[in-house]
């Protein structure tokens, strides 16, 4: 998106077909660089834009082809109103969208941070209407995105399939195109701290072993990749305890590189404190600071001994509990799997895993199983 200045427009009728052209330059002392189509072109006179609020508890946002169609809807009782819309999200949730659906495009379900997946909605123009006791306004909007050229149409439901896929689908869903060719990300987060001694070979071990045989029975459409972070206690407070968290796969690699990897992960031979960790730290960098692959399936496999740190202690360097973690994994499409050695010295276990795996899904207790 870039601004020029204007020295010739089409006409109304043109622009509203698409079919005249504008005379543009780079300043207002005349200095023309040449015509641009009106489809190339839309005129942003309210220099104010609109971003997604975050989806959760409410439905995704209907735009139109036509002003008229909101109209009609404004308009109408509200038990008729109820009924369209209804009807409208039941269409585009069944991919049953004919070529004059009134609906041009949607919101995505899934949370879009503007952050990571760059757009603007400038308001190109608006009208004040009455709704029922309310003031409202019907806006006109543009799209804008980093996307390569050519994706003019691409949020345009009744051309594109590929975007009303990705837009019904939530952010734990993959795709169909995704699934032609399909990238499965598996970071392990594991605790390496002192209390882990007992345990780490056998643990390792076994991320070894499912790691393998993940990677030996993929179809052939899924590409296995793997990482690994450790995480321990506040190295700020503990210098020798040798870090917080660590990265030990600065990029995702296949099989074979990730179990020479995990033959370099060693146990701190420096105690902390207290038995909580700082596990939240561990898993907010691997969700944040991860290397991810190109569109992937995402899961982080969380195994530990002890709690985490709650919110507040000075030792929670990444200030998240277990919801806001949950939540988070939720909007950038992560599975967290939380694997727990029950270690039999300690009644401090459970609610800060679970929570993160998911409300209905207990622990997997993998003590009997390392001990094999």
């Amino acid at each position: 998106m870039q601004p020029f200045y204007v020295y010739a427009r089409p006409t109304a009728e043109d622009r509203e077909l698409e079919a005249g052209w504008y005379e543009i330059g780079t300043n207002s002392q005349g200095k023309i660089i040449g015509w641009m189509q009106s489809k190339d072109v839309f005129e942003w006179k309210q220099t104010m834009c609109l971003v997604y609020t975050h989806p959760e508890g409410r439905k995704p946002v209907l735009m139109f082809d036509t002003k008229s169609s909101i109209k009609d809807i404004i308009q109408a009782s509200d038990e008729e109103r109820a009924k369209s819309v209804s009807d409208y999200y039941a269409a585009i949730d069944d991919n049953n969208i004919s070529e004059n659906f009134a609906v041009k495009s949607v919101e995505p379900k899934r949370a879009v941070d503007i952050q990571k997946e760059f757009y603007l909605l400038p308001i190109l123009d608006f009208e004040v209407v009455d709704f029922g006791v309310r003031e409202a306004r019907i806006v006109k909007l543009a799209a804008v995105t980093n996307a390569k050229a050519g994706a003019r149409d691409s949020s345009d439901i009744r051309k594109s399939e590929t975007y009303l896929d990705d837009a019904v689908a939530p952010s734990m869903v993959i795709s169909k195109k995704k699934l032609k060719k399909l990238n499965v990300d598996i970071v392990w987060v594991f605790d390496t701290t002192v209390s882990m001694r007992p345990y780490i070979k056998n643990t390792l071990d076994v991320i070894r072993e499912t790691s393998k045989k993940m990677a030996e029975n993929k179809p052939d459409n899924v590409n296995f990749n793997f990482g690994a972070w450790g995480y321990r206690d506040s190295v700020g407070d503990i210098p020798k305890i040798g870090y917080t968290t660590n990265n030990y796969t600065t990029e995702l690699v296949g099989i074979e590189d990730f179990t020479n990897v995990l033959s370099n992960v060693k146990v701190t031979q420096v105690d902390s404190v207290d038995f909580p960790e700082d596990m939240f730290s561990g898993i907010s960098d691997a969700m944040e600071k991860t290397v991810w692959s190109q569109e992937p399936m995402k899961l982080i496999i969380l195994v530990g001994d002890a709690p985490s740190h709650t919110v507040g202690h000075k030792w929670n360097l990444s200030g998240q509990n277990e919801e806001t973690l949950r939540s988070l994994a939720d909007d950038s499409g992560i599975y967290i799997a939380a694997l727990h050695l029950k270690n039999p010295n300690s009644t401090l276990y459970g609610s800060t895993l679970r929570v993160l795996y998911g409300s209905v899904v207990e622990y997997a207790l993998f003590y009997k199983c390392i001990k094999k």
